[in-house]
């Protein structure tokens, strides 16, 4: 029931509330003109019809009452209803009126994006003249503004957050410079545009580049040190260094050097290795004498660090190098744990703190290794990682880590990894002595550890490239672990490399012991082999072949051996379709059987000699009658 409904009600009381009282009017002047007795009779009747009415008219206004609250309560509840029903429609149309809004925002924003980047990319190519740096840093500086109004006008938006976004608006601009004189200006004139400097500290050493370790170094220049930022600044000097940037190399160690002198305190940990890595900078770049009295220096560090062992040897180096590799900065991380391991060698007595380093460069150096597997490359690609950033003793210290008998390196990931990183130093060294016992030591951790196929096949991969880059696989120490690596490629379905071993184990063995020797036989056979799972049966003839012409120079007359050999080819002919081939092939290994059991039975060795003789030519005769019955077959 609505408004209108009870205003009709109401309209139809009053209407029956007048007929009523035009009555009672009536009905009285009629009353008065009676006599008086008549009069009181009819004024009594009156009263009495007049109370009735009341009576009437008070049970009336009760019930219009009650109708009143009950069409009210019913409209509430009808109201509430059409309200709950006209919310949730509305926050339906609201929300995708949101959705579409947020997908044109961010379209537009893309957009936004775009047009920025285009910009970018023009007034880059634009920049001819250092003058510029000027007005691009005032663009940059606005840029960063907007940014920091856009992220404080954001609900929760704070200071930090803003301050984040100038630091990453600036580092990414500053990457994007493609001069590295450009690059070191711009720092140079930006350093005050960034009101949060640690801020912009803690994005340099967080994202480790050649850009951010200038920024360190600014910050250093300019009094903003700490020991984070100076073991990131000696990362980025080992990396510039193997990079052949003497020039970056030495600024940046020099950088480092005002880093480890904190609040007056000389931080020797620190200062040892950037004096040793400065020495050997200045011994790259030709001054000598420089680098002999800085070698010098190195000496009271290390007399300080043994007098007075640290609780925690290295830690913030060790705390950097955590870091870096859980976000997967692999080769900064494997800087710095072997700057950590060097340390505890050099003090001593952190069996703990060792054992976790170890792990840590450990997974470092696997990591960059495997790198090569994840991203396409090929263990023959070019730009293979060989860790220039380590010196050439590094292989050395690696091997009598691993070595020693109180080695703390146990499990299998972890000797993988430092076995994968020796390798790969002994083959940039042209070490071929310790790259042959390290191959030996991955080969047999290829063989014992539990690992997928496909890793056994890219460690045996690894060993395949150094033994060919090393110049062993030419040599008879190559012999065993090339037959070891064709039964890992075979085992693991990788048949091509499995081929590739197989064919250089055929070549070291011919080349040692010549054409006419059945030393060759056996790499020969196994070569075959990997070519009939290959389904290449051409290629398995042809070794069949081989095999057959070094039994004949090698044997004065038919030998029992021959079969195995002429059955193989009569197969393999049988299964390329040549009958013809197949047939006589067939027929002097059948003769061959007959000789073999006509010399059992007349020899006078012993009775098992001569019946293991017939139960071969047994099993030779069984197999030829299963190539006769398959002949007919094929030729059909």
């Amino acid at each position: 029931m609505n408004h209108d409904a009870i205003a009709f009600a109401a309209l139809i009381v009053g209407a029956a509330s007048l007929v009523f009282g035009i009555f009672i009017y009536l009905s009285l002047r009629r009353l008065m003109e009676v006599s008086a007795p008549e009069r009181n009779r009819a004024h009594n009747q009156t009263m009495a019809d007049l109370a009735n009415v009341k009576r009437e008219v008070a049970l009336l206004t009760e019930t219009v009452s009650r109708f009143r609250t009950q069409s009210l309560a019913g409209i509430t509840d009808s109201i509430a209803e059409q309200e709950r029903s006209l919310r949730e429609n509305l926050h339906k149309d609201v929300s995708k009126e949101v959705s579409a809004l947020s997908q044109e925002f961010d379209r537009a924003l893309k957009n936004v994006v775009e047009r920025f980047d285009r910009r970018h990319t023009e007034l880059l190519k634009d920049l001819e003249a250092v003058s510029e740096i000027a007005g691009i840093k005032q663009d940059l500086h606005q840029l960063a503004a907007d940014v920091a109004d856009a992220f404080e006008k954001l609900p929760g938006g704070s200071p930090d957050m803003s301050a984040y976004a100038r630091a990453s608006v600036l580092d990414r601009f500053i990457a994007s410079l493609e001069d590295p004189e450009d690059r070191r200006k711009c720092l140079l004139t930006s350093l005050d545009s960034v009101l949060d400097i640690p801020a912009l500290g803690k994005l340099a050493v967080a994202y480790p580049s050649v850009n951010s370790w200038l920024m360190l170094k600014e910050l250093a220049d300019h009094g903003v040190v700490s020991d984070i930022a100076g073991w990131a600044l000696v990362a980025g000097a080992e990396s510039a260094r193997a990079e052949d940037q003497l020039d970056l190399a030495e600024s940046l160690y020099q950088s480092a050097r005002l880093s480890f002198a904190i609040g007056g305190e000389e931080d020797h940990e620190g200062l040892y290795f950037v004096t040793r890595g400065l020495a050997q900078v200045l011994a790259l770049s030709g001054r000598e004498e420089v680098a002999s009295a800085l070698n010098l220096e190195c000496e009271p560090h290390i007399e300080f660090l043994r007098r007075n062992p640290p609780a925690e040897p290295a830690k913030a180096c060790h705390s950097l190098a955590d870091f870096y590799l859980q976000e997967g900065r692999n080769a900064c991380a494997a800087i710095l744990y072997l700057q950590v391991l060097k340390v505890v060698e050099m003090v001593g007595g952190y069996e703990a703190h060792a054992d976790r380093a170890w792990n840590g460069f450990s997974r470092a150096v696997r990591a960059v290794v495997l790198n090569d597997k994840t991203t396409g490359l090929s263990s023959e690609a070019e730009g293979r990682e060989t860790f220039k950033y380590f010196l050439a003793d590094t292989a050395e210290f690696l091997s009598q880590g691993l070595n020693r008998p109180d080695s703390l390196i146990s499990e299998d990931s972890e000797k993988e990894g430092i076995l994968l990183c020796i390798l790969r130093l002994c083959e940039r060294e042209k070490d071929a002595n310790r790259a042959l016992a390290t191959i030996v030591a991955l080969m047999n951790q290829v063989e014992s550890a539990r690992v997928s196929k496909d890793h056994k096949s890219f460690l045996a991969s690894e060993v395949l490239y150094a033994l060919d880059d090393l110049g062993l696989s030419r040599k008879a120490v190559g012999l065993p672990i090339l037959k070891q690596l064709v039964e890992v490629f075979s085992r693991s379905g990788n048949f091509s490399k499995a081929a590739s071993a197989g064919a250089k184990l055929v070549d070291v063995s011919l080349d040692l012991f010549g054409d006419a020797s059945l030393e060759t036989v056996a790499p020969i056979e196994l070569l075959a082999r990997v070519y009939r799972s290959m389904e290449r049966f051409d290629l398995a003839e042809e070794c069949y072949r081989q095999i057959l012409e070094i039994q004949y120079k090698v044997y004065p007359a038919e030998h029992e051996n021959m079969i195995d050999v002429l059955l193989n080819l009569a197969e393999a002919c049988l299964i390329q379709k040549d009958e013809g081939e197949c047939e006589i092939f067939m027929e002097s290994a059948a003769e061959m059987c007959i000789h073999l059991l006509v010399e059992a039975q007349e020899d006078s060795e012993a009775e098992d000699v001569r019946e293991e003789r017939r139960r071969r030519a047994l099993l030779i005769n069984e197999r030829i009658d299963r190539l006769k019955r398959q002949l007919p077959a094929r030729a059909s």
